[in-house]
């Protein structure tokens, strides 16, 4: 999904079968991952999927908050260097 506001578009519809597990970017546009995290786990119809966050930050603050929101799992992705 290309941002917080289209995953929640797409986890809260009717037409669509509901994932069994999500991959969350902290770092997306418009409405990031951690207020998205917030929001799914704090709904009633979302809350029960396993949330993996898979970042680049290592800030211990984000993987602190994300663990604190209710993610399942915080996996941070290497960062590559073109240069």
């Amino acid at each position: 999904m290309p941002s917080g506001e289209a995953a929640l578009a797409y986890l809260r519809s009717e037409n669509e079968e509901r994932p069994g597990l999500i991959l969350l970017d902290l770092n997306m546009p418009g409405l990031d991952g951690r207020k998205t995290l917030e929001i799914i786990k704090r709904s009633p119809n979302l809350k029960n999927i396993p949330v993996v966050i898979l970042t680049t930050s290592n800030d211990e603050r984000d993987i602190s908050a994300c663990y604190e929101f209710g993610a399942n799992t915080y996996v941070q992705k290497r960062s590559i260097s073109t240069g």
